[in-house]
């Protein structure tokens, strides 16, 4: 066996997941008024969205968003 027969085989993925260490220190959840699914989490002025694992965003407040599970209205302001 050559030592090229050992390599290890590398695959791309179609997205790459980072996931920190540890939880967020602070924030709170911002959950569907109906069915209380996970819709963002607001951190500071900021409200953090993850969709599924590859899609990530960051939006100001207040927003209006629309339940993925439901489909029912939710907003969040600034407190």
């Amino acid at each position: 066996m050559s030592r090229h027969d050992r390599r290890p085989i590398l695959r791309s993925s179609p997205c790459i997941v980072v996931r920190p260490s540890a939880p967020p220190a602070s924030g709170w959840a911002w959950r569907c008024r109906t069915c209380q699914a996970l819709l963002g989490r607001v951190l500071d002025n900021r409200l953090h969205i993850k969709v599924r694992s590859c899609s990530e965003y960051f939006a100001s407040l207040p927003c209006t968003a629309t339940c993925r599970t439901c489909g029912a209205l939710n907003e969040v302001a600034r407190d």
